[in-house]
């Protein structure tokens, strides 16, 4: 055996070996990864998902949140921080907050169907997390295009509801 073969041998067994960790830590990744989105699906938005179905009337369509399914979701997101992203966070913080101006000045109303922003996002959420684990998923809400148009409308339409409501704290203030 002479020093090319020899280094030839050394050559192949350290690409080997390095091509072989390397494709090893990929795999991995993505068992990791798909386990925390399978987790993610099954605490976090079906969950969510059943109680908006449970709240959405086949006729009228989706009724609206009221102040014990508000507090559900903050029941949740206690349980589970780790699982929500800012986003869904923040919208449910606004619930929360709508939920305690309620309640400070007792009035006991839902968050009517004017203000979709939680519907619109759980929607597009539970498609392309289905979508990304490979399961059957409606591919209006799990496109791209989809939820840019329901983030500008929603955000719209939420500003102006937090607007009158605080008008109305600051009128039964004074």
């Amino acid at each position: 055996m002479n020093w090319e073969q020899f280094i030839t041998i050394f050559l192949t067994a350290i690409i080997t070996a390095g091509a072989s960790n390397y494709f090893s830590y990929i795999k991995e990744h993505k068992v990791r990864t798909s386990k925390y989105t399978e987790r993610v699906l099954t605490e976090l938005y079906v969950p969510i998902f059943k109680l908006i179905l449970s709240r959405t009337n086949p006729h009228d369509g989706f009724e609206g949140l009221d102040d014990d399914d508000v507090t559900g979701l903050v029941d949740l997101f206690s349980k589970n921080p780790e699982l929500f992203d800012p986003e869904l966070e923040q919208i449910i913080n606004s619930y929360y907050e709508i939920s305690y101006i309620n309640w400070k000045y007792d009035e006991h109303e839902n968050f009517y169907e004017c203000d979709k922003k939680l519907l619109n996002y759980i929607n597009g959420a539970f498609h392309k997390t289905r979508k990304s684990l490979g399961l059957p998923n409606d591919y209006k809400y799990s496109s791209s295009i989809y939820s840019i148009y329901n983030k500008i409308k929603t955000n719209y339409r939420h500003k102006r509801k937090m607007k009158r409501l605080k008008k109305k704290m600051k009128r039964k203030k004074s």
